[in-house]
């Protein structure tokens, strides 16, 4: 299930899965990184931990990840729509 999120992330975004698994601190990779975190959290039954366990990050940098997704959706209309083709 996971994989099928990396895929349409590292598709819309052109990222590949191997750079948004990566410690890259860009804006856009962190962007890409925040969507799927976000998406995997609201449309999963997958706690922070179980997330961070599949991406092999800990479950704070997940946590901080939808954090600001949330907060970026408001306040960023190329995050939001970049979030809503993902979540689609």
């Amino acid at each position: 299930m996971i994989d099928t999120y990396i895929y349409i992330v590292s598709q819309t975004t052109g990222f590949s899965k191997t750079k948004l698994l990566s410690r890259g601190r860009t804006s856009q990779l962190c962007d890409a990184r925040f969507c799927l975190y976000l998406a995997l959290y609201d449309t999963t039954s997958l706690s922070y931990y179980e997330i961070g366990k599949q991406l092999r990050k800990d479950h704070t940098t997940i946590i901080h990840g939808v954090n600001k997704a949330k907060c970026k959706l408001s306040s960023d209309a190329r995050f939001a729509h970049l979030y809503h083709t993902i979540e689609t």
